[in-house]
């Protein structure tokens, strides 16, 4: 079992798909982190809101703290501020709110445009790259043994071109159904090379 092949007309289309699988999936990661920082942005002006109310909201407790000092009058000059800095607060309140949606959006959608493109070429291009591995291993395994050849010359008859086989044999299937060693190993290398596997002997 190998990751690629070993023929360099099969390994390099390999290996270029695995590079580029690779740059679409940093490509669309940093798409992600711009969509994700761009929502987020759009969260500034609740930000700003907060920061600001939050602040007033302390400004006005602590004053109302100091009129109700006041002998007499104390207690009804710090009604009107105690409601303010409750309506600060609440609003303070909706503003966090606010940012924490703004937020959970950007995240929800930084990761879909991550997932989506990412996923489509993965579902593609993972089968195809699992597959070779498989079905190298699974040839070179037949490689290392005489019914292993047998049977990779008769996939060949079925699965090569004719001219390539005639190429081997005028008439290769009758050369392979009378056992002809020489046929039988050419076309299962035929049949090997046609994978990109090498063929491994047994000893």
């Amino acid at each position: 079992m190998s990751l690629y092949a070993r023929r360099p007309g099969h390994a390099v289309p390999q290996l270029v798909g695995d590079i580029l699988t690779l740059v679409w999936v940093g490509v669309w990661w940093l798409a992600s982190r711009f969509v994700d920082g761009t929502i987020r942005a759009l969260a500034e002006p609740a930000r700003a809101t907060r920061a600001i109310t939050t602040d007033l909201a302390r400004q006005t407790g602590d004053a109302a703290s100091q009129v109700a000092g006041v002998p007499v009058v104390g207690s009804s000059l710090r009604q009107p501020f105690d409601g303010i800095a409750a309506g600060l607060t609440d609003l303070s309140a909706s503003a966090s709110d606010q940012v924490v949606q703004v937020e959970r959006v950007a995240t929800v959608m930084g990761w879909l445009a991550f997932l989506i493109p990412v996923l489509v070429v993965l579902a593609w291009w993972v089968p195809k790259r699992v597959g070779f591995v498989r079905r190298s291993g699974e040839l070179s395994r037949l490689a290392a043994s005489p019914e292993g050849t047998q049977l990779l010359a008769l996939r060949a008859l079925t699965n090569q071109p004719l001219g390539s086989l005639r190429r081997i044999d005028p008439d290769p299937v009758a050369a392979w159904r009378a056992g002809d060693s020489r046929v039988v190993d050419e076309l299962a290398a035929l049949e090997l090379h046609a994978a990109g596997v090498t063929r491994k002997r047994s000893r």
